[in-house]
């Protein structure tokens, strides 16, 4: 019983390190990511915001953060929260770097993981990898999509 009491204690103690609150300095630890109206998916875009950018907590709404940049608080609106992290980005030049290397150093993978990962599993098919995550869907075909499948409940 004790170490359940002490488990929780400690989670009631890092609760505060974990989540951010308004005026909370955070960065973007995606590509991109599309700043929304509001908290919906199909909500109007209002900008973009882009890896490493600084960016200051103004609410949470479930998954959703309303930011606005540090650089040009004009620039403001909601992203998913698990675009944003507490660790310090030092974006430097990422012009060079592809999408999908982005993506894999954000994620600690990097050449050499790639490379420990071929010898102890040889060889991998990273290409077909790369091929799924170049599919995309708009947001006018998901909601018909979504419409014509009466995915959304509704019954007209």
């Amino acid at each position: 019983m004790k170490k359940h009491v002490s488990i929780v204690l400690i989670f009631l103690f890092l609760l505060p390190c974990v989540f951010a609150k308004a005026g909370d300095t955070m960065y973007v630890n995606v590509k991109e990511s599309i700043l929304k109206s509001g908290t919906g998916f199909f909500a109007s875009k209002l900008g973009t915001v882009y890896y490493g950018d600084t960016v200051i907590i103004l609410a949470e709404a479930g998954k959703w953060t309303q930011i606005e940049l540090k650089e040009n608080p004009s620039n403001k609106g909601w992203i998913p929260s698990t675009n944003l992290t507490k660790k310090k980005i030092i974006s430097g030049k990422t012009q060079n770097l592809s999408e999908s290397e982005l993506a894999l150093a954000g994620k600690g993978f990097s050449a050499e993981v790639e490379d420990a990962m071929k010898q102890r599993h040889g060889e991998l098919r990273f290409d077909l990898v790369d091929k799924i995550e170049d599919n995309y869907v708009g947001d006018e075909d998901l909601l018909e999509f979504i419409v014509e499948g009466k995915l959304y409940g509704g019954e007209g």
